[in-house]
Formats: C-alpha cells, structure tokens, sequence
C-alpha cells in the first residue's frame, strides 16, 4: 500500500496535534511537518515536498487561500485538502480557485478527513457533502 505524506498547517495546536495522532495512527499516511501560519506553510511545503496539505483557512501573517495559491503555483502536484470550519460561499469557491483539490468542515469525523485525504492524494476531488450540497443549490 502507498503511503502518502502529510504537511499539516492548523494555527490552533490541539486541532493540529489531534490531527497528527488521528493520522499517525493510519497506514495510509505519514505526517512529515507541521506548521502554524502560512507562512510557514508555503516554506515547509517547498522544502518537505509533501504529497497531500491540510490547509486551514483562518491562519495567521498569510492565510490559508494565499498560501494555496502559492504553493500550487510552485509545486502544482501537491495536493491540497481545506480543513476548515469557513463554509461561506466566497471562502469556499476561492480556496477551490486557488487549487485546493479537496474542502472538508472541522466538525467532521475523522473517518470522513482520512476520505478526504485518499482521494485527493489519488487525484480525485473530494467535498463536503454538506458543502456540496449548498453549492449545488
């Protein structure tokens, strides 16, 4: 089985480290860095080469959108999951614009982030049913 690595970029450090164990548990992917702010982010990113970043949106000194952009823009294989808890239209169709491949809320279930992680680390899109379900109407 591939194993897929993982960049984590979560401002709130309970959120991330959960993230971590939740992930760290699982066969399927191998955390590789860690990052506060999107700054950080985009450094961490073009240094580790990661195959799959869960990106929050709300991050501080760049956020989350902007530092999509810039990493798609520089490594355009990397894959890009939103872990966010923004679920307003412009938020969502400007990470989608950025490149992001995938968009899941923060109140979901971990079995739903790990979904959301094997498809877009297999370059298949992967969104919220609750978010496709209002940008569908």
């Amino acid at each position: 089985m591939t194993q897929f690595s993982v960049l984590i970029v979560e401002d709130n450090e309970l959120m991330r480290q959960g993230l971590c164990a939740v992930l760290d548990r699982s066969t399927e992917f191998k955390v590789i860095g860690q990052a506060e702010d999107g700054e950080e982010a985009v450094r961490l990113a073009l240094e580790l080469k990661p195959d799959v970043i869960v990106m929050d949106i709300g991050l501080p000194f760049k956020n989350g959108i902007d530092a999509t952009r810039e990493i798609k823009a520089a490594l355009p294989a990397t894959n890009i999951v939103m872990l966010t808890s923004h679920d307003n239209d412009d938020e969502i169709f400007a990470a989608l614009s950025a490149g992001a491949q995938g968009y899941c809320l923060k109140d979901c279930a971990s079995a739903r982030i790990k979904s959301a992680l094997i498809s877009v680390s297999q370059g298949a899109a992967w969104i919220d049913p609750r978010i496709a379900q209002k940008v569908l109407s």
